[in-house]
């Protein structure tokens, strides 16, 4: 009977232990999650005691890291995470983590890497601003989307690659990124939205995508260093202050299909010498050349009125002369002017409105092609410097005063010939330098003209100036 008991009791005790165990004793799975008004943070779970060797494979993440259920999938923010190496995972509670939140890692500065998973869709406006030790980022090639001021103000991060399928983006990405050197943009993108790079002073080179239509305001300004840059053949906008204060950058190469260049656009670009601005170019913005005080000369295909310039379009104008709405504008900008530029070259057909050069005192040469019908009142009036002037054989009025104060005129290399010359209606009102002895007129000749012809001819050098035939005696 005793033995009898002593079996009960003893298959009742390991019934209870399997019991215990198949109810999460020592070694089951367990999970605890802290919660805080709807929002998830990292949740602790324990797994089951296994064999070495079959460890469950699971997405490392940070601990403390925030976590909030979103449409597509989760989206992360610091939470109580302090770590200096932040890692985000793939997945969080079986659901793809897709986005980091606005102000997620927001003024860290400890924080010195973040590695974020394949498959995140999105990062917010302002998500690491400020994190001023932040050295190394990966994005992801899943990424479409990078907020406003993302990385603004990351002044230890050195590089950073944009994946090939950001579709959006915001403004001031990586401002104030001072460490910034090196960057590479996607093949696809089409617009640099407004102050991507501003400040960023370590920045020396940078390649544009062929895909890029527009270069927004303010994208480049103040890159100090920056002095290797292209423009896309597709490039047709280059919005206000693009590359204001970049003193570094040399001549830049813009492409034909160019439409718009903003104000400002090359405030300050003291490198700037020998600008040509494409013939499709519509519209210039006040103050495009104010402060490129190295320029020596400047080829452009036309300076007209745009509801930007009032009533009087005038050369100065691109150097910061402010824009005139009376009827006679004040032209007296002649200190705003580069002090070596003397040459400027007008490759366009329309015709050379009032005040066009006046208070130009340092131009010496005026270089026009063919097209424009007349040469408006006060157009190079005190220019006093000016030595010679191309007028195509287009011209069929000189107005008054066009000539003003010109007293160092010394050539006027007309495009037809002496006929044309005596044939065109040229105002008396203080245009007689084009009458005085110490002015030439020259008259257009392809070929070498004959040596007994008395009258003096010119032609156009391999560099496109104008240079007498020899014929002529020198």
């Amino acid at each position: 009977m005793k033995k009898k008991t002593c079996f009960a009791l003893s298959l009742l005790l390991i019934l209870c232990l399997l019991c215990c165990f198949s109810c999460g004793g020592p070694g089951a799975a367990g999970t605890t999650t802290a919660t805080e008004a709807g929002k998830v943070i990292a949740s602790i779970t324990t797994e089951p005691e296994t064999q070495p060797g079959t460890e469950a494979a699971a997405d490392p993440s940070s601990p403390g890291l925030l976590f909030e259920p979103g449409e597509d999938g989760y989206t992360v923010s610091a939470g109580t995470c302090t770590d200096r190496e932040i890692i985000i995972p793939a997945a969080y509670d079986g659901l793809p983590v897709t986005a980091i939140a606005d102000n997620a890692f927001a003024y860290r500065d400890t924080l010195t890497s973040v590695s974020l998973p394949q498959g995140l869709l999105r990062i917010g406006s302002d998500a690491f601003i400020g994190c001023t030790e932040l050295t190394d980022v990966n994005l992801p090639d899943s990424l479409i989307s990078i907020g406003n001021r993302s990385f603004s103000g990351c002044t230890a991060l050195t590089a950073v690659t944009l994946p090939g399928g950001i579709a959006e983006t915001g403004i001031r990405i990586f401002a104030g990124c001072t460490a910034l050197e090196h960057v590479v943009l996607p093949n696809a993108l089409t617009v640099l939205p407004s102050e991507m790079f501003s400040g960023c002073t370590s920045l020396e080179e940078i390649r544009l995508p062929d895909s890029l239509t527009q270069i927004g305001w303010e994208t480049f300004s103040g890159c100090t260093a920056l002095c290797n840059i292209n423009f896309p053949p597709a490039l047709i906008r280059i919005l206000d202050r693009a590359f204001s204060g970049c003193v570094l950058l040399p001549d830049p190469v813009l492409p034909d299909g160019l439409q718009y260049i903003g104000q400002e656009a090359f405030k300050e670009c003291a490198a700037i010498r020998n600008p040509v601005i494409p013939d499709r170019v519509e519209e210039m913005g006040q103050g495009v050349f104010e402060g490129c005080v190295n320029m020596e000369s400047l080829t452009l295909p036309t300076i007209r009125w745009t509801p930007a310039t009032y009533n009087y379009p005038y050369l100065a104008y691109l150097f910061g002369g402010i824009a005139s709405s009376s009827s006679e504008p004040y032209f007296d900008w002649n200190h705003l002017m580069p002090e070596h530029l003397t040459t400027v070259r007008i490759t366009g057909t329309y015709s050379l409105s009032a005040y066009i050069f006046s208070g130009c005192e340092k131009l010496q040469t005026l270089l026009l092609a063919d097209g424009p019908r007349y040469i408006g009142k006060y157009a190079f009036a005190m220019c006093h410097d000016l030595t010679d002037v191309i007028i195509p054989a287009t011209v069929t009025e000189i107005q008054m005063c066009a000539f003003q104060a010109c007293e160092n005129l010394r050539h006027v290399y007309y495009g037809g010939t002496a006929a044309d010359w005596e044939a065109i209606e040229i105002s008396q009102t203080e245009n007689e330098m084009l009458f005085q002895p110490s002015v030439t007129i020259c008259f257009y000749s392809e070929t070498q003209p004959d040596a007994q012809d008395p009258t003096v001819y010119w032609h156009y050098d391999s560099d496109g100036m104008p240079v007498l035939w020899s014929a002529a005696g020198t």
